[in-house]
């Protein structure tokens, strides 16, 4: 119990001295820079809607403020070692993804791909309480999941401007070059495009009129039907009985 109290006033300290450092030496949106550490505080009460709508707000304002934003979020993400902190930090993410500018969606694409700690948890550790590996281990799941959204919706945006999905390589993902081609000149994502995929043409299907090479860049070939090998057997089966005749 006095190591939970200890626990929680260390972390009530954490909050209130990155709120002082933000009034006075953030040099860009300090009150946006506020706001994001009360809505990420240590405390183990969900996140403050006031906090949420009031950075949804200011974010709508300019380009800038994304851009702050998204660096703020990645700061806090990159420092904590709480699973608190980093998932109310990913909640914050995902809310952003869904009811923010479309340009979060693109901004927070681009800082991952550059190598910052925004959605690559892969490597995060909760070293603040005591038996929190199950903790660590959704913040991480979590931040993949968010991760996969993101290069979904690339991967949607690509499908229809009939390009090949994963460049030349022929994988899923999509790095390096194709993301800042993505980012400098193909505008905003759209709040439309944060959903799944359509379904491939190539699963099993028992009546599809699609185009098969669609969604596999034209370069294989769908799967059979259900019904291709009771078809073969049939052709077979009467095939043999004509040479016997």
């Amino acid at each position: 119990m006095a190591q939970s109290t200890i626990r929680k006033a260390i972390g009530t300290v954490k909050d209130q001295t990155s709120i002082g450092i933000a009034k006075v030496a953030s040099n860009m949106a300090p009150e946006l820079e506020v706001a994001i550490v009360k809505a990420t505080s240590h405390d183990d009460d969900p996140p403050n809607q006031k906090y949420i709508h009031e950075i949804l707000n200011l974010t709508s304002y300019s380009r800038g403020y994304v851009h702050a934003c998204v660096s703020f979020v990645s700061k806090r993400l990159g420092k904590t070692r709480d699973w608190i902190v980093a998932l109310k930090a990913l909640m914050l993410v995902h809310r952003l993804l869904n009811e923010g500018d479309p340009l979060f969606q693109e901004d927070i694409l681009y800082a991952t791909r550059k190598g910052t700690r925004l959605l690559n948890m892969s490597d995060f550790r909760d070293e603040a309480h005591s038996s929190s590996w199950d903790h660590s281990a959704f913040v991480r799941t979590f931040a993949m999941y968010l991760d996969q959204r993101l290069e979904l919706m690339l991967f949607e945006r690509k499908g229809g401007d009939g390009g090949h999905v994963g460049g030349s390589g022929g994988g899923g993902s999509a790095h390096g070059g194709e993301i800042e081609r993505y980012y400098g000149g193909r505008g905003d994502f759209g709040r439309g495009d944060f959903r799944s995929p359509p379904p491939r043409a190539y699963e099993y299907s028992d009546q599809y009129n699609g185009d098969f090479n669609r969604w596999d860049g034209g370069h294989g070939m769908p799967r059979r039907t259900r019904s291709y090998g009771d078809m073969s057997e049939m052709g077979g089966e009467k095939g043999r009985k004509r040479r016997r005749q």
